[in-house]
């Protein structure tokens, strides 16, 4: 006795629910639940049909196809051979979202008879795979015409792949009776699933009783071994070709159809595990009908909310595709409602939902001459479904057994039987929506351009295009110096939100140029494979960019000086040594010493007749508005490099009353001067004082001439003066902050600005914010404000910390020091500096003498903040409206007080038995 593939009895089931079938057309029961859909309700076409494999003389069928978490799609399917009689398990995988398939590798590890794969994969891209074997079959024999000869002992056999699919584990055995035939379903359905731990479970046809039913096992460690088989229904009645699905809280869900009610009248009914498998809750009818019809071949899926089940139907008089949802976890289902739109059979169905609830079932469809593949989707979590659309791109030959799957992005992927070429059995894919993105970057922009000098940052621009007809969203790319392979990144992986469907991405980063050579930059887009691609070969593209020595740097002007002309600044500086080597100046101006925009000089002596003139006027700026102006030159070589910045000068309007003023030096001369020379130039002096070191006024009439009751006027003291009418003086010099700024590593507002200094003892602590990109910091110390500008100054220390400490420094009497910070970036290459910090200690001797700020402080203090913080002090002596005030230390704040001003001059008296040293910062 010769018998085919199906078994007597499985043969005799099938009579019967043909019978059924027929039964259902004579009742001619037109109860099809058909909607008519709102016309929003999106239908996405599927694309062009891939042949995922066929070859001449074998049939492959009975595909069921899966996706990973990288967007790779695996088809496995059942391969008959007729040249060696041997039927076994293959498997494929397409890299580019299914435009073509590769990698076809054996699963079954003998040459017995493997049938009716079923495929799933973890959050790990693990593979597991089960199938339907006959290799404990000691009589089984290929029968001619198709088919196998004997008792058809099958069993349930499990391997996996942790490669991609390039390899598969030994060969496991689910099934643990002994002796009996076990019978996996007879159509691909998804008996195969993974729980959030990564636990596989599988779920079966087994007659190992005398009778079909459904049997479950698991197993916990990675598919090593497989747990006690358990019986799933809880009555005795032929029970078939179960679907598995795992929950959002890793509830087991089993579907199957079984006779219990009538020998005519199949009904789909589902269990729930909760316990991990151990056991299964009552069986639940999902079919909501009335009569004597046979509802088959169900399959399950879940979302987050809900339990979806879809079966085949023949409750209208013909064969449907039905679909219900459970909210409950499977406790009651919601009423039936049609998928197909009842135009023609509808057979074994197959269904996919993603986390949005987004549902989409396929089957096989009869409506044309040949059986085609039909779909329909549901945006509103199956209340209704849209007008069915026909996947195949073929009507030559017939398609069945649909498998179909969803990833993470909400991409569908189906595969199906087909044998639309000459008869063979072929395993066909398509995927919707039918557009894709396809990804390649275009080209790599340097800003500079190449070449480029060394050491310096070139940003990289990269133009990402979207060839496709599909936007790609959160798109990674990569910078890469040299070979990609190699693994040299530039910066951290980048992400780009969005590149639109037939538009283009934008990313860049930086690069220090360095060393001198050509070197090839590369940009990788979509790395990972995590964007579906029509063309995953496309992402790469490279530019090559030259770096050289940079010509000779420009070097600065040199001391810059202010002076006054009427009422305009006059600036006259020296030339730079490499006077050849410059084309122009470029004048820059500030009301503050710390303030310089440097983007915007106000003044370019590059179209004046004479452009390396050294001397400039600014007409008007010698009046008393604004009252400060601060100047920075910088020249421009042949090759238009711009230099550093030369030292600063300013210049400083004061305006006095008539009558008695005091006054003090803003800015320190460019030259010593004594009060002789101020009496002679501020106009309508009457007399000037200074005081002696006995605390004593020492009056100077201009007539008296030079070095009579004359001295130099310094920083830190103070003056009085008599003056027959209101007069304005502009006092011109060096202010207490410079800096040295060139483009480049610590050119940003925030670092020029950030050095501070405080005092601890006889140290002076500087701090300041750090640079990115910095290997280091120089710091630099001068006893002369304007000797910071000596290119020849060496740091007094380097450190790759943003903090100093210069020990004992404060122990000097009347020392004054300046500090400038500068930053040196990976290559060695000097930065731009901070603008310097001034620290000015003065001792004030017994008796009354004279005191003045030397420096602009960070905060403005009061004559009485000065009197408690002075040590030693008696009281501070101010000028007010021409008289001279005493504000004694034990008086309140507001007493006989004021705020303490640059170019304005004090008596201070210090107790007899003791000095006051103090020490003032600022610029």
């Amino acid at each position: 006795m010769h018998v085919g593939i199906n078994s007597l009895k499985r043969r005799l089931l099938m009579a019967r629910v043909l019978f059924v079938h027929l039964l259902c057309s004579l009742l001619l029961v037109s109860s099809v639940l058909w909607v008519d859909y709102p016309p929003n309700v999106r239908a996405e076409n599927f694309g062009q049909n891939v042949m995922v494999v066929g070859m001449d003389s074998i049939d492959e069928g009975m595909p069921s196809i899966t996706v990973d978490s990288e967007g790779r799609v695996f088809v496995v399917w059942e391969q008959f051979n007729r040249s060696n009689q041997s039927k076994g398990i293959y498997i494929a995988r397409s890299d580019n979202g299914g435009i073509s398939f590769d990698y076809i590798r054996k699963v079954n590890d003998n040459i017995s008879w493997g049938e009716q794969p079923s495929i799933a994969i973890g959050n790990d891209n693990k593979i597991h795979i089960v199938w339907k074997d006959w290799r404990n079959d000691a009589d089984l024999k290929w029968v001619s015409g198709g088919g196998i000869d004997g008792i058809n002992n099958a069993d349930i056999y499990y391997a996996n792949s942790t490669d991609g699919g390039r390899s598969f584990s030994a060969n496991v055995r689910v099934d643990d009776d002994v002796g009996t035939s076990t019978v996996a379903t007879s159509t691909s359905r998804r008996i195969l699933a993974l729980d959030s731990v990564r636990g596989v479970h599988v779920a079966w046809t087994d007659v190992r009783e005398g009778f079909p039913t459904i049997y479950y096992a698991n197993s916990t460690d990675g598919g090593i071994s497989f747990s006690k088989n358990i019986k799933v229904p809880h009555v005795d009645a032929d029970a078939m070709n179960p679907s598995l699905a795992i929950g959002p809280n890793d509830e087991i869900f089993v579907v199957w159809y079984d006779y219990r009610n009538a020998s005519t009248n199949a009904d789909i009914y589902l269990a729930t595990s909760s316990d991990g498998g151990v056991s299964f809750d009552g069986d639940t009818k999902v079919n909501d009908d009335s009569i004597d019809c046979a509802q088959m071949f169900p399959v399950v899926a879940t979302h987050r909310d809900f339990v979806s089940v879809v079966w085949q139907d023949m409750r209208g008089g013909g064969s449907a595709a039905y679909f219900s949802k459970s909210l409950d976890k499977g406790i009651t289902f919601s009423p039936n409602i049609q998928v197909d739109d009842g135009s023609a059979a509808a057979l074994t169905p197959a269904i996919t939902t993603n986390q949005t609830g987004y549902i989409v079932v396929a089957w096989e469809d009869t409506r044309e001459t040949n059986t085609s593949i039909y779909f329909s989707n549901s945006t509103s979590q199956g209340s209704t479904f849209s007008p069915n659309q026909r996947v195949n791109d073929d009507t030559a030959g017939n398609r069945g057994t649909p498998s179909i799957a969803m990833d993470k992005n909400g991409y569908v992927y189906l595969a199906w039987s087909d044998t639309r070429n000459s008869g063979d059995i072929d395993v066909y894919f398509s995927r919707a929506p039918a557009e894709i993105a396809d990804l390649q970057p275009l080209s790599i922009a340097f800003n500079p351009l190449s070449p480029v000098e060394e050491f310096t940052m070139v940003n990289l621009n990269a133009t990402i295009a979207n060839n496709g007809d599909r936007d790609a969203t959160n798109v990674k790319v990569q910078f890469f110096h040299g070979d990609p392979s190699l693994g040299e990144q530039i910066g951290s992986n980048l992400t780009v939100p969005m590149v639109k469907a037939g538009g283009n991405g934008y990313a860049d980063t930086s690069w220090l140029a360095t060393p001198l050579g050509l070197h090839q930059i590369f940009v990788v887009v979509d790395p990972e494979n995590n964007v579906t691609e029509s063309n995953e070969s496309n992402n790469v593209v490279s530019a090559v960019i030259e770096v050289v020595l940079p010509p000779p740097e420009a070097l600065p002007p040199k001391d810059l000086r202010t002076s006054v002309v009427g009422s305009d600044i006059l600036l006259d500086w020296k030339p730079p040594s490499d006077i050849l080597n410059v084309s122009h100046y470029l004048i820059y101006r500030s009301e503050d010493q710390r303030e310089f925009d440097f983007s915007n000089p106000i003044y370019n002596t590059s179209n004046d007749p004479v452009p390396l003139r050294t001397n400039w006027t600014d007409p008007g700026a010698a009046t008393g508005s604004p009252p400060e102006y601060y100047y920075v030159l910088r020249t421009v070589s042949t090759e238009g490099r711009k230099s550093t910045t030369s030292n600063t000068a300013g210049k400083w309007t004061k305006s006095f009353n008539r009558g008695m003023n005091t006054f003090s030096l803003p800015l320190q001369p460019f030259d010593a001067r004594n009060i002789s020379w101020y009496a002679d130039m501020i106009p309508n002096v009457d007399f000037m004082e200074w005081m002696e070191s006995t605390g004593h006024w020492v009056i100077h009439y201009p007539s008296m001439g030079a070095g009579i009751n004359d001295v130099p006027a310094t920083m830190g003291e103070g003056y009085e003066m008599s003056l027959s009418s209101q007069t304005d003086f502009t006092f011109c010099g060096y202010p207490a902050s410079m800096i040295r700024f060139h483009e480049g590593l610590g050119d940003s507002v925030t670092f020029r600005k950030s050095l501070s200094a405080r005092l601890e003892g006889n140290d002076v602590n500087l701090s300041w914010e750090v640079v990115t990109g910095s290997s280091k910091y120089l710091i630099f110390r001068s006893g002369e404000r304007n000797g910071l500008h000596n290119l020849s100054l060496s740091p007094i220390v380097n450190t790759t910390d943003t903090y100093w400490r210069d020990l004992g420094i404060i122990g000097n009497d009347n020392g004054t020091y300046y500090y400038m910070v500068v930053p040196i970036d990976l290559g060695g290459q000097v930065g731009s500096s901070t603008y310097s910090v001034g620290v000015f200690t003065r001792t004030y001797p017994t008796g009354f003498s004279t005191f003045a700020l030397p420096l602009k402080p960070e905060e403005v203090r009061s004559v009485d903040w000065y009197c408690d913080n002075i040590p030693n002090v008696v009281g501070i002596v101010l000028m007010m409206q021409g008289v001279w005030e005493f504000h004694a230390k034990e008086m309140p704040e507001g007493a006989y007080d004021a705020p303490v001003q640059q170019s304005i001059g004090y008596q201070i008296s210090v107790s007899e038995s003791e000095l006051g040293k103090f020490t003032f910062i600022g610029w």
